[in-house]
């Protein structure tokens, strides 16, 4: 599940349209629908759950969009690559390329590749990690501001390893590329 999935279900909770069970049964839902290789979001999880309506899904989807475009501001992982004099734009392409008809990481097919080593790829996929780690924060922040979220909620966030963003694939549980 990615960060964005997360605010769409604490807009759905804060705004009454869902319960912490629901919330929960989706997540479980959609980690089971991902570890038999299939991505659903979880709007479409709740609606097929019965637990909204598709119109409900799309209202809330808007809030989501507004606040969502913080937690996208980390930089990503092939123009820091190109930045650190380790790849060309036209090898970030090509490995981009591959990556659509698999399910690996940008980074792991460059390191198969041997383009890359685990030791070049570390110090970026830290400075990524930070980067996430502030632009949650300061989404966090700001949820916070806006009464969508509040030290009170306490609800446990299932991560069932990886996501899909912009058809590229990260899993938040660890230091991760983001590409």
């Amino acid at each position: 599940m990615n960060k964005i999935e997360l605010t769409l279900g604490l807009i759905l909770l804060k705004e009454g349209k869902i319960t912490k069970d629901q919330l929960k049964k989706a997540l479980l839902k959609q980690g089971e629908i991902r570890r038999f290789g299939r991505h659903q979001r979880l709007g479409e999880v709740i609606a097929k759950l019965g637990f909204l309506s598709e119109d409900e899904v799309a209202q809330a989807v808007e809030i989501q969009s507004t606040l969502s475009v913080q937690a996208t501001t980390h930089t990503l992982l092939g123009p820091l690559l190109v930045e650190a004099g380790l790849l060309t734009p036209s090898q970030v392409f090509d490995a981009l390329c591959e990556q659509q008809f698999t399910e690996k990481r940008l980074g792991e097919i460059l390191q198969e590749k041997g383009i890359l080593n685990e030791e070049q790829l570390a110090p970026l996929l830290a400075k990524q990690a930070d980067q996430r780690a502030a632009a949650e924060a300061r989404l966090q922040a700001d949820m916070k501001a806006s009464g969508l979220l509040s030290d009170e909620d306490d609800f446990v966030i299932f991560d069932f390893g990886g996501d899909e963003a912009e058809g590229e694939h990260a899993d938040m549980s660890a230091p991760t590329e983001i590409t």
